[in-house]
This record gives C-alpha cells, sequence and structure tokens, in this order.
C-alpha cells in the first residue's frame, strides 16, 4: 500500500509518496560511487517530552520576567520542529527499561534484560551498528557526559551481562580484549577511575593494571584529560577522560571538564578530516550522550535537569551547523536524537496541597530559571559545612539564597535541612521539595518510567523512516538502510564475538555479591 503525505522536518517540507521497502535516492559523485555517509546519534538519556516543553517555557519567562502574565516569544528548542516519531523503550524483562537493555536494542536489534549491555538474555554476546560499521569501513565514535563504561556507550563499544563491571567494559573499549580489536576510533567523557590501577587515588579497579598507560602504548591511543588538550587534539584514536567518574549537571561543572558541544565539535572536526583524508573511508559514526538528565531525573532536580536540557540544545545547534557543512562538502549526513527511555516521570503543574483540597492551575518557570547551581550542588556545600554535626540555619538559609535564589524560604524548610545532617541524599531531597514546590512541578518516581519517547530527525529525506511509532530493536535496522552498504553486517559481527565470554571474572579483592 503506497502512502502519500506531506511532513515539514525542521523546516524541510518533504511530498513523499513511498511504501515500507521502496530505497530513497542519493546523490552520488561524478565516478559514480556513492558519497560519504555519515550518522550522528543524540542521546539524551532519560529526557522525556516534558522537558523539553519545560525548557522552552523557562526560556520564554526570563525573556519577561517582570510580566503578570503568560510569555509568548515564539521561541523554540532546536529539537522541537526535528520530532517525527516515537520510541517504544520496554526490555526483554521488563515494561519498563534500564539503560543497558536500551542501549543494547537500539544498537544491536535484539530486546535483552536490564543490566545487560550488548547480551542476549541467554548470555551470547550480539553485534553492534557501531561495531559493524567499523568493520565496513566507517571511523567511529562515541561521547557522553558520564562514565565512558556507562551503560549507554558500552551498548556500542562492548558486551557485558553486568553494566557495573567497569574494568571488564574499559579493557574491550580500548580495544585490549574486544575480539574485534579497537572499535572506535574516538572516545570521550568521564570515568577515569576504571583505567587507573587501584594503587591510584580514585580507582575503581580491582586490579593494578593501568589502561591509560597500555592504552597509549599498546593500542596506539592518544589520550587526554583537559578541555585544553581538547582543543589542540589532531590525530585519532583519541581517548578524553575529563573526570574520574560521571560530569555534574552544566550549571555546577568545573571548567577542567568540557562541555558537550566542545566534544561533539571536536568529534565531528576530527572524524570528518581523517574521513575526507582517507578515499577508502566510507563516512563515520557517532554515537553523543547527555546522561545528565537521566541523573537529574533520578534525583527529581528540575534546576538541574534544566540546565542539561540547555547543553543538549547548544550540543544540538551545534551538530546542525556541522551538518551543513558535511553537505556543502557532498556527505550525506543522517542526523538524529533520541532518548533510551523517560527518567522521573516529570510533569508540569503539581497540586501542592496533599490531599489536594481544590485544584489551582499554573506552575512557576522562573523558580527553575533564576537559580545559579543546582540543589546536588548545594547539598555537597551543606555536607561539608556540616562536618560530622549539621549545617547551622544561617548556613543553609545563606547558601540557598545565593544559589538557588528560593524566595520566602521559610524557618521551617531551613529546619528539614538542618535536620538530614552530613546525608547529601536526604539534604539533596529536603532541597528539592523547596524547589519543586514553589515551581509547581512534580514527579512520578525516582526511577525510570514507561513512557514512549520522542524521535528526533533534521534534514534529510531519509528521516521519513522514523514517522511513526517505533521499537527500539527497529532502529539499528533503519540506521543500517540509510548506509545503503552491504557490508554493514551486524549478523556477521554477532558471528565474530561467538566466542566471547560475557561474564567478566571476579577479580582478586573484589567484592562478592551474596
Amino acid at each position: 500500500m503506497v502512502k502519500a503525505s506531506t511532513i515539514a522536518f525542521g523546516g524541510l517540507a518533504l511530498s513523499a509518496s513511498f511504501t515500507a521497502a521502496s530505497p530513497l535516492l542519493y546523490e552520488r559523485n561524478n565516478d559514480g560511487t556513492p558519497s560519504k555517509r555519515n550518522i550522528i546519534l543524540g542521546w539524551t538519556d532519560g529526557m522525556g517530552q516534558n522537558v523539553v516543553g519545560m525548557t522552552r517555557q523557562v526560556i520564554e519567562r526570563l525573556r519577561n520576567p517582570e510580566s503578570d502574565k503568560p510569555t509568548y516569544t515564539g521561541y523554540e528548542t532546536t529539537l522541537e520542529n526535528d520530532s517525527v516519531g516515537v520510541m517504544r523503550c520496554g526490555s526483554a524483562s521488563s515494561l519498563i527499561t534500564d539503560s543497558a537493555a536500551a542501549g543494547t536494542a537500539v544498537a544491536t536489534g535484539f530486546k535483552t534484560n536490564n543490566g545487560i549491555v550488548g547480551v542476549s538474555p541467554d548470555g551470547k554476546a550480539l553485534g553492534n551498528i557501531l561495531e559493524a560499521a567499523k568493520q565496513a569501513g566507517y571511523l567511529t565514535g562515541v561521547i557522553t557526559t558520564s562514565y565512558v563504561w556507562d551503560a549507554s556507550p558500552a551498548a556500542f563499544t562492548a558486551h557485558s551481562e553486568d553494566r557495573d563491571d567497569a574494568w571488564f567494559i574499559a579493557e574491550q573499549q580500548i580495544g585490549a580484549t574486544h575480539p574485534l580489536g579497537r572499535v572506535a576510533d574516538l572516545i570521550l567523557g568521564g570515568g577515569r577511575c576504571a583505567f587507573i590501577p587501584q594503587s591510584e587515588e580514585g580507582s575503581c579497579r580491582y586490579d593494578d593494571k593501568n589502561l591509560i598507560k597500555s592504552a597509549k602504548e599498546k593500542y596506539g591511543w592518544n589520550v587526554i584529560e583537559s578541555p585544553e588538550a581538547l582543543a589542540s587534539a589532531q590525530q585519532l584514536p583519541l581517548l578524553g577522560l575529563f573526570a574520574p567518574e560521571d560530569f555534574p549537571a552544566p550549571l555546577d561543572r568545573p571548567s577542567s571538564q568540557p562541555s558537550l558541544a566542545q566534544m561533539t565539535d571536536k568529534a565531528i572536526e576530527l572524524l570528518s578530516e581523517a574521513s575526507a583524508a582517507d578515499p577508502s573511508v566510507k563516512g563515520f559514526f557517532l554515537f553523543y550522550e547527555s546522561e545528565v538528565t537521566d541523573s537529574t531525573g533520578h534525583n527529581n532536580d528540575a534546576i538541574a535537569t534544566y540546565s542539561a536540557s540547555l547543553e543538549i540544545n547548544d550540543a544540538t545547534l551545534n551538530v546542525k551547523e556541522w551538518h551543513g557543512k558535511l553537505k556543502a562538502k557532498g556527505e550525506d549526513t543522517l542526523f538524529f536524537s533520541l532518548s533510551d527511555h523517560e527518567t522521573g516521570g516529570f510533569g508540569i503543574g503539581y497540586d501542592v496541597e496533599d490531599p489536594p483540597t481544590k485544584v489551582e492551575i499554573g506552575w512557576e518557570p522562573l523558580v527553575i530559571g533564576r537559580a545559579v547551581h543546582s540543589p546536588a550542588y548545594v547539598a555537597d556545600l551543606l555536607a561539608e559545612a556540616a562536618g560530622s554535626g549539621n549545617a547551622s540555619l544561617a548556613q543553609v538559609k545563606s547558601y540557598v539564597a545565593d544559589n538557588l535564589k528560593l524566595q520566602n524560604y521559610t524557618e521551617t524548610e531551613a529546619k528539614m535541612v538542618v535536620a538530614a545532617g552530613n546525608d547529601t541524599s536526604a539534604l539533596l531531597e529536603a532541597l528539592v521539595y523547596s524547589v519543586n514546590i514553589r515551581a509547581r512541578v512534580g514527579y512520578t518516581t525516582g526511577g525510570h518510567t514507561a513512557n514512549d519517547v520522542q524521535i528526533y530527525c533534521y534534514e534529510n529525506p531519509y528521516c521519513i523512516k522514523f514517522w511513526g511509532s517505533h521499537e527500539n530493536t527497529e532502529l539499528s535496522s533503519i540506521m543500517k538502510g540509510f548506509l545503503q552498504d552491504d557490508s554493514v553486517d551486524i549478523e556477521s559481527v554477532t558471528k565474530k564475538l561467538s566466542g566471547l565470554n560475557a561474564m567478566a571474572p571476579t577479580l582478586p579483592g573484589e567484592p562478592v555479591e551474596e
């Protein structure tokens, strides 16, 4: 059956008559060969559609903060006009997925159990789209604001029956134990702790292997650890480890850690230049992730989530500029973005009374927009100030006023924070309560939800393939279809991985779960 439609993607109107199997035609080079093809996959971990709407409304309110009326300036975040479809997110073991199973489903085309990366429920290592692209002659990269060995980037670069086996995943990522060798040409993010020996401060290994040294000396990586080194980097393969663990929210981030836009900018620069310099390279595949939208969703921290959404907006604008540059060079680039699941069940407009005696419609975006640091940042300050006891009322009021900018902060609220002592989780919970009740936003959970997530795609006729509702397992075949390259063969990669034992051995000194 043929469907006819006209759809707008990022300002590009497409009139299309198509069937599910009909190919889309692309430009070819003068010699008749296909032009270089690139895939850029943005990954907004845990970010639901309500976060996008909240971000727009906060920005509009900040443009007219003195008004007592709603503000409609016509502003839109850079993702909104690119919405083309939705993705269903369940895993093999639960209607509510975790990041490991979600990443595996998108990367491999198969559902697995929560807690597993790149492995089927019965322990079989599964090939993925990044590995298949690398085997077929494409350059590849992963970026995250989390640990580089965290569930989402690991689903594209490693195989482990336990997403928490950091050392096991990190060794695969540098090419030390992966059956295919090094499958990524660029890895940027946090998680240095899994790359340094246990004898060094801040290590999260259980042995004395120094993966940074091995990466340089045995596997040819250029290793960097600062934004300055990132800016001056000129060669692949590139391993950037900018934090011991994951990155904090952007409004709390130290200058020693790069932004998501800085990392994507350098990654695309290096991948595109290396691709252009080598006629045998067919293009590149880049995965980049904001993980902060997930961690802040778990904390029910709307201020930190808003700052992470702004960072996503900046990175997306940056990638769109590169999309235009690559197009001008005659390269065909598929740039799309999605979340692996929603975290927190964030809602705008919350009944502040419990139980509610009346319904009051409204919310206060300025409560979110005025803050200069997040509740998590203030909780850390207060935990340090408390020492082995409790922070003072004066300290609580001062830190809240200076960082969260809350108005009419009460003595009762401050005493709740004091009572939390030096427990950062309890401190954070008390501070988040005061923010959310003023902003009138709410959360259904501290975990994930079963809600569908949006798929966004930018200015490419192939975006029509994402139209409608898709299982997360459909995405790998959609990406493969864009490349129009039969040598990108995920099934053949799975066969090559058949000898991999994806269960990490227990290391000496490693605690054993009972």
